[in-house]
């Protein structure tokens, strides 16, 4: 397992590299469909996560289903996040990690705002 990382300076880096990631596997895939999935790019988070830290994600569809329902709750709740596509997919990516106890969610709120504050997602 890759180790995760301690500050948020350096959750930064890796959830921008996650997000190029995110965005051409839906260029691809929207490419072949033909339609626009902004929204859905949330859905690859899990799976960009668990490849990041080594776990075998095809034997953990606990986490992606926890990880993809924890951001369809939000938007439920929230549905002015709706259009705010890369903080749902960071939500999914944190959560990930937090579902697989790599990350805890007390640190999560303090990531946030500083994801905000470089501007690497929508506040």
């Amino acid at each position: 397992m890759t180790s995760v990382p301690k500050t948020n300076k350096s959750w930064a880096k890796e959830i921008t590299v996650a997000l190029q990631d995110a965005n051409q596997l839906l260029q691809e895939t929207q490419q072949e469909l033909g339609e626009e999935l902004q929204s859905r790019l949330f859905i690859s988070a899990p799976v960009i996560a668990m490849k990041n830290r080594g776990v075998d994600f095809s034997k953990r569809q606990d986490a992606v289903d926890y990880a993809c329902e924890s951001v369809v709750s939000m938007l439920r709740e929230f549905p002015e996040l709706k259009e705010q596509y890369k903080r749902c997919f960071v939500h999914a990516y944190i959560d990930t990690h937090i579902y697989l106890k790599l990350y805890k969610q007390s640190k999560s709120e303090d990531l946030f705002y500083y994801l905000e504050n470089k501007e690497i997602i929508e506040s």
